[in-house]
């Protein structure tokens, strides 16, 4: 059974329908279950009721009245699904939001540049292709998504010319470049896709992008927009796939993001901008402009994961913050201070075995002298006990706050050389050390 009008002359016409007959007068086949109990959320008389849409739904400058009083238990539709330029009006005054339930997205689903006169809710719903949500100055109505599962991209990016394209074509953007979102979207126990895409929206009069209870997509794009109201991630649940979201937020104003635990995000920059003249000042800018809002807000550990990830960065560029990186993780792990200092300690040590004798003749420790010593004659023991022997002489050597000059005799200067080098380093060591005991 396919559709019972023309699209053309039901886009020409722009025929006034309801909700009902995109359920019941499209569908090309339903299929009925032997399931006795339906899904609980919504009532209905029948719940056994499957609608299949084998054939694509596109809707164009349509006026479609909420009166949606179907009997199905679920709709699939393997084909898009389009809602372009339309307008979606309450029928009675007892409609409160339009509510989709229990459907099926197999393809892609634009709703683009629509008019809603009530709030757009989707529940139990399933989107496995590409979703495309794109208004330029039309989402008034609060949009949510109740536990709905995603598999691909959302997308809240405005349609039409490509904003990079704008810029660069033009050198500045206007607002058909923008989607202007004025309402809440809320994402509640919902799992997200590949893709958020809220790149170059505006959302106006104070209204904010919600994830509660909500499992945080694969990347996160919210370059170039605007929050009058707030972004919140505090309550977002993590990545299922990946663990880590990627978050774009080049261009954004932070101060309206509320993100307590970063630990299940990574700040990414796409490869087109890392290849722009001042690139490094433009990712500089926007690493300290969070680390200002995790400060502000007293997010500590958000702080401590962003600052690491920054000096990282920071450290391909300059030598001693890569040193620093591996030396103590930029001061956040302080105990691989004496990690180090053992391992230095330890590789000193198995090279002055070899120099002992000249050690020996240029600083002397009495008590370490090897004569006083009989050795196993034992090979591997030997070398063992040598070792040790070597390593309380360095120690003395490494550890020592004050070098007795009067007691150095100059042999050789290579050794001389040497000997000052592992003080010095020890030195340096020590006062690490002492920082982190003191700093506990």
């Amino acid at each position: 059974m396919g559709p019972d009008f023309d699209y053309d002359a039901h886009i020409i016409n722009q025929k006034q329908i309801t909700l009902d007959s995109i359920f019941e007068k499209l569908s090309d086949s339903i299929e009925v279950t032997k399931i006795a109990n339906g899904p609980s959320m919504y009532p209905r008389k029948n719940r056994d009721t499957v609608l299949i849409f084998n054939h694509s739904i596109d809707l164009r400058q349509d006026t479609i009245t909420y009166n949606h009083n179907s009997d199905y238990k679920k709709a699939i539709f393997k084909k898009p699904f389009s809602l372009i330029l339309c307008t979606l009006l309450r029928a009675t005054m007892l409609n409160f939001r339009w509510s989709l339930w229990h459907i099926q997205f197999e393809s892609t689903v634009s709703f683009v540049n629509n008019y809603y006169q009530l709030p757009l809710g989707f529940y139990d719903c399933k989107f496995q292709g590409p979703i495309n949500f794109t208004n330029y100055d039309t989402v008034r109505e609060d949009l949510q998504f109740y536990s709905c599962q995603f598999d691909n991209e959302l997308s809240f990016r405005p349609a039409g010319e490509d904003p990079e394209y704008a810029i660069m074509m033009t050198g500045s953007l206007n607002e058909s470049n923008y989607s202007n979102i004025k309402s809440d979207i809320f994402f509640y126990k919902s799992e997200l896709g590949k893709k958020l895409d809220f790149s170059y929206c505006h959302l106006l009069n104070g209204h904010n992008i919600i994830l509660k209870m909500t499992n945080l997509p694969d990347t996160l794009d919210l370059s170039h927009s605007e929050i009058s109201g707030s972004l919140r991630l505090d309550e977002a649940y993590p990545n299922k796939r990946n663990d880590i979201c990627q978050i774009n937020l080049l261009y954004t104003n932070m101060d309206k993001i509320r993100m307590t635990r970063y630990q299940y995000f990574h700040l990414y920059f796409p490869d087109s901008v890392l290849k722009e003249p001042g690139s490094v000042d433009m990712i500089a800018g926007t690493y300290e402009a969070l680390l200002n809002n995790f400060k502000r807000n007293g997010y500590s550990d958000s702080y401590r994961k962003l600052d690491i990830e920054y000096k990282e960065w920071k450290s391909g560029k300059n030598l001693w913050m890569w040193i620093s990186s591996w030396w103590w993780k930029f001061g956040y792990e302080k105990w691989r201070v004496l990690i180090w200092s053992i391992g230095l300690l330890l590789i000193f040590s198995l090279i002055n075995i070899f120099l002992y004798e000249d050690l020996m003749a240029t600083y002397n420790v009495a008590q370490l002298d090897k004569n006083k010593y009989s050795f196993s004659k034992i090979g591997f023991l030997k070398y063992l006990e040598m070792f040790w022997v070597s390593v309380m002489y360095t120690g003395f050597v490494f550890f020592k706050i004050s070098f007795d000059f009067d007691k150095i005799t100059i042999v050789k200067w290579r050794i001389l050389m040497w000997l000052f080098f592992q003080y010095v380093v020890g030195l340096v060591c020590t006062a690490y050390i002492l920082n982190w005991i003191v700093g506990k």
